[in-house]
């Protein structure tokens, strides 16, 4: 009996199972994300995380598929006890270890109370409105009131679940039984075309006059369920009727029955408060120019029967009021801007998850900054240090592991290399000589506001090029270059001739053959004019219009390719127009510019007129204007550098240096590489710094600055890893994220304004700066360890350059790194979850981009603990590292084509097709690592 207990003791505390149960989390987290799109977060919610067994359906059976959330939920709480009790042990060197799994076994226990305990209604308010209730967006009631006496009301609530079971009521209060006869979930309500039929209709009330109907139930956020139920009321004398309730009948039906009079209906289940709220005012700020919100929030007054509390208070994003155990997030707004939504969320145990991540982060920093003290020492004194013992979980590990140079000539390359960059990178910031008559760089400079932002022209210019063709150059049928914003002038001031400029990108056959055109009539064979399509824009018209009738995820290329050319043109002809015709360009509240005597004067070929009239929209504006012009001046000189562009051409120049150096002149060609990428990421670091103080916002602010600082940030990490190693690996790889994430950014900026206005919800340069830089670190590291992981499986595959000590030092720093992208990876969707709570009311709401963020921080953790558990040596860490990338490209671009959360930006095809082949492309390297051909790598893995 011993034996046993001891061996299930043993079972229970392994790391073999922690490792185990982090992988059924990963399954489950992901199954629930993509069920997301089927079945909504609420029943998905249900489904697998607050469920013990995940159920599918088979036939007209259920059968239990997988384990539920409460189930590993359950597991993984007594691996934690076990662990505690048998293998952790207890001394400062452990503390942070200790610290971590305490705060996650009391994540957990949150967990769980907040599934069991937390309740969530709205608020529905009219101005002037008082109401001392909230009402559930999921659940109903039915409600049985007596109305006999008029002073007040004896109100009997069945809940909606009541109903849906089939079950009689007989509640004291009510003197007949109430048995549901026939419940629908999701119904629409017909009017009978028939009177007879309604005559001779067993149903008494409003419910004879009409005909039910069926619906399959919707789980999107945004909708919701209209059930109703046919119900027989019955005295002690029999039956009294049979009546249909249901929450689109609106107004009560009233009856008699006991002398007393009845009112009975169906409505959402109310919660009571005892307080009550009264709107005041609700205001919707709004971005010039645009419907974007950059602002909603609700002036309410707040009372209690008793007098004690009788105040106003200003609920707004990020801003909710806590009164009484309940929080009112303001969450939305309908009957134009008239009514306002607040959600109301009460959560008893909203503390733990709070001070569960601050031991946890607390733990991990405490580890990370132990062992970055061990390192320093060991490092300081020289002392070659070991990655961990299987079961021993220390933290980061480095060494100074040099490749051997060998005999090298001495030689001034890397100072040349890096004078030659140095030149490069300056000559990207000189100002551009004016080279005609028109100072058009001075008109490009003028603000506009547009898209709700104070812009200069040169922006929009660029910003509508990029839109149309993917690039910013163009040229005139002569053969002649035109500056972008020349071709901006030309579409304002002289529609005629630049309707003749070939700006319009079609490259898909099936449209070109709707336009009529052949790629042989086209610049490069796939730019076109708006001349050239202006003749077929009725049939280009009426097939968009058919293709915005299917969903975003079953359009097929053509369709794609019809929106994207109709978007173009849309944009294209807002130039033409909303510029050009006005007398003053611009909306209320920003700088107006006159450009319609500009616009004669470049149509009628006045260069001194044109240049006197933009000098003189200078001197009036910079009295009112100053900051916005010294700003649109910046702007411009920013356009005009592209250190991105630059950065792009330094890191392939760089990295291609560093694979040379593996064959040849290792430490020359190394430093030359190092060199180039310090200059490309003080180049990029320029460009971060300009946007940020062009937007007043933190780096990263929407998909395209994520990609830039992705790329930074592994850059950076590389220049650190390159100093400690110094064998060209971390500069290979620094080339080809930073070339990599400055593509994507490119091709991401080709929607438009990569400067977008924020939303009211997002518009906190708090949590900007704290929560999505620190979450996008944690993207960064984790794609650097795969790309080190991809190196290790290039140079051992098809190289024999993959000697011991060079896979030794790759393993260290995939190690290193997977612990640093762990911390960073946690604490940033901790800090989400905060933030979370703060706008919406929950800590964690399972949102598809949440769910992303958790399982990358569960995949590191899974990466670590096999490690120490010995299920994986060398090149099982490097496989992890590379499927790392797969579930960080999913989080990062993946879940926000599934169309579902609060963090959608709806499906992208082209998106699509480029992460399958990027998925394909790691699942290729891991297949390599595991080739049996690979005798390199196997090789180095016995020995290690």
């Amino acid at each position: 009996m011993k034996r046993i207990l001891s061996q299930t003791r043993a079972i229970l505390a392994s790391l073999r199972l922690t490792v185990f149960l982090i992988a059924l989390a990963i399954v489950l987290v992901f199954a629930a994300t993509i069920d997301q799109v089927h079945l909504g977060i609420w029943a998905v919610q249900e489904k697998y995380i607050r469920s013990f067994l995940v159920w599918l359906p088979v036939g007209s059976v259920s059968l239990p598929v997988f384990p539920g959330g409460y189930l590993v939920g359950g597991v993984f709480a007594l691996n934690l006890a076990a662990a505690f009790a048998t293998r952790f042990s207890f001394s400062w060197r452990k503390g942070g270890i200790l610290l971590a799994h305490s705060g996650l076994m009391l994540l957990l226990v949150g967990e769980l109370l907040s599934g069991l305990w937390q309740q969530d209604f709205q608020m529905r308010l009219d101005e002037g409105q008082t109401r001392a209730y909230a009402e559930s967006f999921r659940d109903d009631e039915m409600y049985v009131t007596d109305v006999t006496d008029p002073e007040y009301d004896n109100v009997v609530a069945i809940p909606g679940r009541v109903l849906a079971r089939g079950a009689t009521v007989q509640h004291p209060a009510l003197p007949f039984r109430v048995t549901p006869v026939g419940y629908f979930e999701n119904a629409a309500l017909y009017r009978r075309t028939d009177p007879a039929a309604a005559q001779d209709s067993q149903i008494k009330g409003a419910g004879a006059q009409v005909s039910v109907s069926r619906l399959p139930v919707t789980y999107k956020p945004d909708e919701r369920n209209e059930p109703a139920v046919f119900v027989e009321l019955a005295g002690p004398e029999g039956p009294i009727g049979t009546w249909l309730v249901a929450s689109v009948l609106g107004d009560p039906q009233r009856f008699e029955y006991d002398g007393r009079t009845w009112e009975i209906g169906l409505r959402p289940r109310r919660d009571y408060k005892p307080f009550s709220l009264t709107l005041v005012k609700f205001s919707h700020d709004r971005y010039a120019g645009t419907d974007i919100p950059r602002n909603f929030s609700s002036r309410v007054r707040l009372t209690t029967p008793d007098g004690r509390d009788d105040r106003e208070v200003l609920i707004y994003m990020n801003n909710p009021l806590r009164y009484g155990g309940y929080t009112f997030y303001q969450s939305g707004f309908t009957n134009d801007d008239r009514t306002t939504i607040l959600q109301v969320v009460r959560n008893p145990s909203w503390a733990l998850p709070y001070i569960a991540c601050g031991l946890m982060t607390t733990g991990l920093g405490w580890q990370f900054l132990l062992h970055l003290v061990g390192f320093a020492r060991k490092r300081a004194t020289g002392e070659k240090m070991r990655l961990p013992a299987s079961g021993n979980p220390t933290g980061l590990i480095h060494t100074d592991c040099r490749v051997a140079a060998g005999r090298q000539p001495r030689s001034k390359i890397p100072l040349i290399t890096l004078a030659l960059g140095l030149a490069f990178l300056a000559s990207s910031f000189l100002p551009e000589r004016q080279t005609g008559s028109f100072n058009t760089a001075a008109f490009g400079a003028l603000p506009v506001v547009m898209n709700g932002r104070i812009k200069p022209f040169d922006t929009v210019a660029r910003s509508a090029l990029l839109q149309l063709q993917g690039r910013q150059r163009v040229t005139a049928p002569n053969g002649t270059s035109l500056a972008p914003v020349d071709w901006l002038l030309d579409v304002m001031a002289k529609p005629a001739v630049a309707n003749t400029y070939q700006t319009f990108e079609i490259d898909h056959p099936d449209v070109l053959a709707l336009l009529g055109l052949a790629p042989a009539a086209g610049a490069g064979g796939k730019r076109f004019s708006f001349q050239q399509i202006a003749a077929n824009l009725r049939e280009l018209d009426r097939q968009c219009g058919l293709a915005e009738n299917v969903e975003a995820s079953a359009r097929n290329a053509f369709q794609n390719a019809l929106l994207r050319l109709r978007d173009a043109i849309l944009t294209f002809q807002q130039l033409q127009m909303d510029l050009a015709a006005q007398p003053a360009s611009g909306q209320p509240g920003g700088p107006r510019v006159d450009f319609a005597p500009i616009g004669q004067a470049w149509a009628g070929y006045q260069p001194e007129t044109f240049n006197a009239l933009v000098q003189a929209e200078h001197d009036r504006l910079r009295p009112q204007f100053a900051a916005e012009l010294r700003r649109t001046a910046i702007e411009v000189r920013f356009n005009a550098a592209q250190p991105f562009y630059t950065s792009m051409e330094l890191y392939v120049v760089a990295a291609l240096l560093a694979v040379f150096s593996w064959l040849k002149w290792p430490d020359l060609l190394g430093r030359a590489a190092y060199y180039l990428i310090a200059l490309a990421f003080c180049a990029s670091t320029l460009g971060l710094a300009a946007r940020m103080w062009l937007e007043g916002r933190p780096p990263v602010t929407n998909l395209y600055s994520s990609a830039l600082f992705v790329g930074w940030m592994a850059v950076g990490l590389c220049l650190v890893l390159e100093r400690l190693h110094r064998n060209a690996i971390a500069s290979v790889a620094a080339g080809a994220i930073g070339f990599c994430t400055l593509l994507i950014a490119h091709h991401l900026s080709l929607t438009g304004d990569t400067m977008e206005m924020m939303r009211a919800v997002l518009d906190s340069n708090f949590w900007l700066a704290t929560h999505v830089v620190t979450v996008t670190v944690g993207y960064s590291a984790t794609f650097l360890a795969g790309f080190l992981a991809l190196i290790y499986v290039f140079r051992g595959r098809f190289t024999r350059s993959l000697d011991s000590a060079t896979a030794i030092s790759l393993e260290r720093m995939v190690y290193g790194i997977i612990c640093f992208a762990t911390i960073f990876s946690f604490v940033g969707t901790v800090l989400g979850g905060i933030w979370a709570d703060q706008s919406w009311g929950r800590f964690w709401g399972w949102d598809p981009k949440e769910n992303g963020a958790l399982i990358i921080v569960l995949w590191n953790a899974l990466i670590l603990h096999a490690r120490w558990a010995g299920l994986v040596r060398q090149r099982g860490l490097m496989a992890l590292a590379i499927l790392g990338n797969i579930l960080t490209a999913w989080s990062w671009f993946g879940v926000n084509m599934l169309g579902v959360g609060l963090h959608s930006y709806g499906f992208m095809g082209a998106a699509f097709w480029w992460l399958a082949a990027f998925v394909v492309s790691q699942l290729v390297a891991v297949g390599l690592i595991g080739c049996r051909q690979a005798a390199t790598l196997q090789g180095l893995d016995r020995r290690m």
